[in-house]
């Protein structure tokens, strides 16, 4: 029986008995939810009327507007929806629940009972997954060299059987009926010998990645160049050199004859590169030249050898391909005019235009690649492609969306505001806010995102928030007004904090341009203040700069008025190695809170890690500024101090945070089994080694994304060392040790050498020796301790050593060598002794200990030293100011 209600809800606070969950209305999960979130101990659920009907075991007080269900309420006998009227109540037949429904009254007879109980089963959830090691990413994802074979594809000329042949048979060796008869034994020996020395010790290219820069030829080890040598000294003391130079020659005049009788498929199969014919740097070749298998594009080469020829063959060689290159360009073929532009003339950049010109930009953009053209080239090409993704990933690794987008913008393109996006996006999730800004505030379509930016650098305060404010002053001037209450707290702020304020607002105030009225106005009335704070040596200021901001405000008078400045501020300041006697600190004060880990920070701060306890950023007097609470064993900076990585070990794996130091924000990221990892990173792309593989982590990523790999290492890392732009590591391979270095952040290989005759590792003493990474280009460095002179001596392996440094009572349990510094710390009397020699002397400049204390670590970027220890002491010293300072952690 259906009766129409005139009222069809309750409202205001009610004595429910009852709820009803629509499943049409909400669905299955969704009523599921709402009913387990109003469940109590002995209700009862039933399927009643298309839904679930939840009754409680007694009344509860609701407000019924403020329920997410159908409140069913006690009138009379019976439960309704609705306040029902006595003559409504009298008209209905007899049933325990009534719904009212639009306005109808409907009997909502409850059939089937439920059991919610399986609806919490656990059985289906996984309460404890670990994660699994992390998946090799496909190629497609990484930014990687194609050869040309890859971007010409199906385009490329199937190989001739007379060039397979011809191949096989000089793959073998001669035999004695087809040498030249007036060769004599000793010649027929040596060639034997230099041919297989060729094919066993030649040059070999790197291990294969699947990152950039992985298509450049590794530079001979030693061992290859030993050999080549002594082959080249056995060719000349024989008649070899005379019978190789013959074959060179007629292999050339064969091919150019190919090239006279316009054979142009056999021709392009055997031409040289023209950096091969040379000579030059280039080592000459042992054998002749072959065959191609394909027209594939070897990129550049640091191990090539070349075909000794002089200048006129070169240039016949040079015209004739470009003679070819011009042919193939009039009748169309466009994938062979590649071929012949960038692997036989080495003109790269020649091709890659050359493709853009005839519209092929994905081609060109792969290309690009191949030759190792300069990145923004590649970025705009894959812009013009129209992969947007694939640009911002290759701008991304390279850090170079600035050149990309303004040569766009120099075309007008129309992708170049895309591009400038993504660079802003891309520079504010790094934290650089006030670049951000910079690069987005071009386009007033996205003024928002830049405000975004501005708002939470202000809010951050410190260095960031005077670089916003002084952007917000010269790009929005009308704000001067809203933003005077700041301003009057930065120039009335006391103590050195309002001190290095006011020095930081000059500073943001002279680097952003172009300065607005209100800039002005700002800079006349800071001046004011910082001129004092200067001449009291309170400030380090220099004369430029003060002249700078006057000049700014508008002062002449004042600008040339300026005096010279000698404070005693100026003369106390003194690098760690111009010190006569070395700085010697020891800390006896003990605090409560052990540090596993410390990092500086800007603004004189520090992040410290605790353990379980979490990490906090301290102020320079020790008072906590934050409290992020993820635990932590070490720690890994962004190069602007506004990004961090939290690592704690969790039996083989390390668990890593991300620390948003501008916001306070953390979020638990990756759990990683991890050799070796970088300390500090762009706020984006971490550098990492992991199961015999470097890698390039995107810390952006929700989840795992590699951007970059080197995989299958031949050995495993003993020593690995991310500094001043170079990222070097040491393999422990079978037959030695090989040092790797790339060049970042574009990570190009440029060194793999190879040395059988050390031994030795980074991580224990091995023999009384330790090898450490050494620069780019030159060999590791080899530390070993004499125990009879008391000396620890430190060479570059092949080199003469350096001055011997004094040994202390133990060895030490951790050396470091970074630029021109040397960090030793170890164990002296049950206290922790941390030294800081200067490798070009062996002199100690700086000693640090620590008392009743052998746990103590330390940290060491950019000559800044940080010692401390499980008993909360720190201690700082800036290797370029000779200045030190402590702090206790209670």
């Amino acid at each position: 029986m259906h009766l129409e209600i005139r009222q069809p809800l309750f409202s205001g606070r009610r004595e429910v008995r009852a709820l009803w969950f629509d499943l049409a209305l909400l669905g299955e999960i969704e009523a599921r939810r709402r009913v387990l979130a109003h469940w109590q101990a002995g209700s009862q659920l039933f399927q009643a009327c298309g839904g679930f009907l939840l009754a409680w075991p007694m009344p509860r007080w609701e407000h019924v507007d403020a329920l997410d269900a159908l409140a069913l309420c006690q009138v009379g006998e019976v439960l309704s929806s609705a306040p029902l009227s006595d003559a409504e109540l009298a008209a209905l037949p007899s049933g325990a629940y009534w719904l009212v429904r639009a306005g109808v009254a409907q009997a909502a007879v409850p059939e089937a009972r439920v059991d919610p109980s399986p609806w919490l089963a656990l059985g289906s959830v996984a309460l404890r997954v670990p994660l699994a090691p992390p998946r090799a990413p496909v190629p497609e994802s990484m930014v990687a060299p194609m050869s040309l074979q890859e971007v010409l594809g199906a385009a490329m000329p199937e190989r001739s059987a007379e060039s397979i042949a011809f191949q096989r048979e000089a793959a073998q060796p001669m035999h004695g009926a087809r040498r030249e008869r007036s060769a004599p034994v000793g010649v027929v020996v040596a060639d034997v010998v230099i041919g297989s020395l060729a094919r066993w010790f030649g040059v070999k290219p790197a291990a294969d990645g699947g990152g950039a820069g992985q298509s450049r030829q590794a530079p001979p080890g030693p061992l290859s160049r030993l050999l080549s040598d002594w082959a080249l000294r056995l060719a000349s003391a024989t008649r070899l050199s005379k019978l190789l130079g013959r074959r060179q020659a007629n292999y050339l005049q064969n091919m150019l004859d190919m090239f006279a009788n316009g054979d142009l498929a056999q021709a392009l199969r055997h031409a040289v590169p023209i950096d091969a014919i040379g000579g030059g740097a280039a080592r000459p070749a042992l054998g002749t030249p072959r065959p191609r298998t394909s027209l594939t594009i070897s990129g550049p080469s640091p191990a090539a050898t070349a075909i000794g020829l002089d200048s006129d063959l070169s240039a016949q060689l040079r015209a004739t391909y470009r003679r070819s290159f011009e042919q193939l360009d009039r009748e169309g073929r466009i994938d062979e005019a590649v071929y012949v532009l960038a692997e036989l003339l080495q003109c790269g950049l020649e091709a890659v235009t050359y493709l853009e010109k005839k519209e092929r930009y994905l081609q060109a953009a792969q290309l690009a690649a191949t030759v190792e053209l300069a990145p923004a080239v590649a970025v705009r090409l894959w812009v013009l492609a129209g992969d947007i993704e694939r640009a911002v990933q290759v701008a991304r690794l390279h850090n170079d969306f600035d050149a990309a987008v303004r040569l766009l913008e120099s075309r007008n393109s129309e992708h170049a505001a895309p591009l400038r996006r993504h660079w802003a996006e891309y520079l504010a999730a790094r934290g650089d806010l006030a670049e951000a800004i910079d690069a987005i505030w071009p386009l007033p379509q996205h003024h928002s995102l830049a405000l975004a930016c501005l708002v939470q650098a202000e809010r951050s305060g410190g260095t960031l928030g005077m670089q916003a404010l002084a952007r917000k002053l010269a790009l929005m001037p009308g704000t001067l007004r809203s933003s005077a209450a700041a301003i009057n707290a930065v120039l009335t702020a006391p103590g050195e904090d309002g001190v290095q304020l006011r020095a930081r607002l000059a500073v943001a105030l002279l680097d952003t341009t172009p300065a607005s009225a209100s800039s002005r106005r700002v800079a006349a009335a800071l001046l004011r203040k910082v001129l004092p704070d200067r001449i009291e040596g309170l400030s380090r200021l220099d004369k430029k700069a003060l002249v700078q901001l006057a000049e700014l405000a508008g002062s002449a008078v004042l600008s040339a008025d300026l005096p010279v400045f000698s404070t005693r501020a100026d003369i106390d300041v003194m690098p760690l190695n111009a010190r006569g006697e070395p700085l010697v600190l020891s800390m006896d004060e003990r605090g409560l809170m052990p540090i596993q880990y410390a990092r500086s920070l800007p603004d004189g701060q520090y992040l410290l890690a605790l353990g379980e306890g979490g990490v906090v950023r301290i102020g320079r007097d020790g008072r906590q500024l934050a409290h992020y609470p993820v635990p932590a064993e070490h720690l890994v900076i962004s190069h602007n101090g506004k990004r961090a990585l939290a690592l704690v070990k969790r039996d083989r794996k390390y668990r890593v945070s991300r620390l948003d130091l501008i916001s306070g924000s953390v979020s638990d990221w990756l759990t990683l089994e991890l050799q070796h990892w970088s300390g500090q990173y762009d706020g984006v792309s971490w550098n990492v080694a992991m199961e015999r593989r470097l890698a390039v982590l995107d810390t952006t990523a929700q989840h795992q994304s590699i951007v970059w790999q080197v995989a299958s290492l031949p050995g495993v890392i003993d020593g690995y060392a991310d500094r001043a732009g170079v990222l070097t590591i040491l393999l422990r391979v079978a037959d030695g040790l090989e040092q790797w270095s790339y060049e970042q952040p574009g990570r190009q290989l440029r060194q793999r050498d190879w040395w059988s005759d050390i031994a030795g590792g980074d991580l224990a003493w091995i023999e009384d020796m330790r090898v450490l990474p050494g620069p780019s280009g030159a060999a590791p460095y080899v530390v070993t301790i004499d125990w009879v002179l008391g000396h620890i001596l430190v060479r570059q392996h092949g080199l003469p050593a350096l001055p011997p440094v004094a040994l202390g009572p133990n060895a030490p349990r951790k050396v470091l060598i970074d630029g021109q510094w040397l960090v030793l710390i170890g164990e002296e009397e049950r206290s922790m002794c941390c030294r800081i020699v200067s490798l070009n002397d062996g002199v100690e400049r700086a000693r640090i200990v620590l008392p009743h204390h052998s746990s103590a670590r330390f940290s060491f970027h950019d000559g800044r030293l940080l010692v401390f220890d499980q008993a909360g002491r720190l201690v700082d010293v800036d290797c370029e100011t000779g200045v030190a300072s402590t702090l206790c952690l209670s």
